[in-house]
């Protein structure tokens, strides 16, 4: 909110203690941006530790801030403009450079072609990248144990993003799906007689 609007936010009176740790998940976040929407140059390998990291960090912030978000205590947050961050990284300048290319034209956020938005803008925005991204990979992946294990990470980061944004309450699963599959499993492994 600081970085938005130029104005200080204190939050006073927290609830409960924040351990220290978590202040090193903020990178993490950040980077999981630019690689989750999808990227030609960006390999399965990066890709699927990229998702793993995803789920560590929804895993991990989610029992904390459902029971206090700071967020929440901020009025407007939802309506306050984000700028895109500059390009600062010394080896991405010279690369522009080399192209020709005036840094200040590629600040922006690649998803809307904008230089600034507000978070729902950005959700909204990456959601059909970030889903085209995870179907193109699930396609090249789907018969190796890896492209399994990250497609039920990117379902349990779904419910965890969910709960986030609405509320445990909000995330509601009728049957847990890997209990299923091994139920099918073991009804198409009976005799022709004995499936129900």
């Amino acid at each position: 909110y600081r970085v938005a609007t130029g104005k200080n936010v204190i939050v006073k009176h927290a609830p409960i203690q924040y351990p220290t740790w978590m202040k090193a998940l903020s990178p993490g976040i950040f980077a999981l941006q630019a690689i989750l929407p999808g990227n030609p140059v960006i390999d399965d390998d990066t890709y699927e530790r990229a998702v793993m990291t995803s789920y560590a960090i929804s895993q991990v912030m989610r029992p904390w801030l459902l029971e206090w978000n700071p967020l929440d205590q901020v009025d407007g947050l939802q309506n306050a403009i984000i700028p895109a961050k500059p390009v600062i990284q010394p080896s991405t300048l010279m690369l522009l450079e080399e192209e020709g290319i005036d840094p200040r034209s590629v600040t922006g956020y690649p998803q809307i072609n904008k230089p600034e938005a507000t978070f729902e803008e950005l959700w909204d925005g990456s959601a059909e990248q970030t889903t085209n991204a995870f179907h193109a990979y699930a396609g090249r992946n789907k018969n190796n144990y890896k492209g399994w294990m990250t497609a039920q990470f990117v379902s349990d980061i779904g419910q965890n993003m969910l709960a986030l944004a609405e509320g445990d309450d909000a995330v509601v699963l009728d049957y847990d799906p890997v209990e299923m599959k091994f139920v099918i499993m073991q009804v198409l492994s009976l005799p022709a007689g004995q499936k129900r």
